[in-house]
């Protein structure tokens, strides 16, 4: 019984370094995936986004859209006296940002209207998915921002539209910046503003940091 002790100890101490050491390899895992494994998508996204932009055709609007645009780059050249902008069909309704800045790039650059707009329309698409991605590293699980951007960028309808449509996909990228600016303010973790009390307490709660030893059991960050 005495001599079979040492082999029986120097067993459980391998037991026990073998699953230290598979606690750091899967921590160190984990951590790598908060840190490079959402970026990296966004980086290969970029990377195709970049190589097939230039093979997308023309949606039905888009020459309507485009026109909008130099209508717009018109109503500032003229000192505010061409009013075509204000009458040509309800795209006013639209705002003009983005199709003016679409404009005034191909009418200074001399490239080809269509490939500059898909272009400006694809650099759009990535910077929702990074908009989408700082939203997800909010709440402070490894495998969130992972698997928010890889739905967002899998998800057919975005990105089918990620290359000609100029009016939804910036529209989503003004939205996705505006959430995570919102998150922030009510996270209480924003750079430069004052602390903000929102009207509705359990909204902040949903969005406090998880190290916060008052925050509620029911928070949002308790339930992912």
């Amino acid at each position: 019984m005495f001599s079979s002790w040492p082999a029986t100890y120097l067993l459980s101490e391998e037991i026990h370094v073998n699953s230290n050491n598979h606690v750091s390899t899967h921590t160190a895992f984990m951590r790598f995936l908060e840190s490079h494994a959402g970026v990296a998508v966004i980086i290969f996204f970029s990377l195709v986004a970049l190589a097939t932009f230039n093979d997308y055709g023309m949606t039905w609007d888009e020459s309507v859209q485009a026109h909008y645009g130099e209508l717009v780059i018109n109503y500032f050249v003229s000192g505010f006296h061409d009013q075509r902008c204000n009458e040509f069909l309800n795209l006013h309704l639209y705002g003009p940002l983005f199709e003016s800045l679409c404009a005034l790039v191909y009418s200074l650059t001399g490239l080809p209207p269509v490939e500059v707009r898909h272009f400006m329309i694809a650099c759009c698409s990535v910077m929702t998915a990074v908009a989408v991605l700082k939203i997800a590293r909010l709440f402070s699980r490894p495998l969130v921002p992972l698997f928010s951007v890889l739905s967002l960028l899998m998800l057919p309808r975005f990105y089918g539209h990620a290359f000609n449509n100029s009016k939804d996909i910036p529209f989503a990228c003004a939205f996705a910046w505006a959430m995570y600016a919102l998150c922030k303010l009510l996270s209480g973790r924003t750079a430069g503003w004052r602390p903000y009390t929102p009207e509705y307490p359990e909204t902040a709660s949903a969005l406090r940091d998880p190290s916060d030893r008052n925050q509620p059991e029911d928070s949002l960050w308790n339930r992912l």
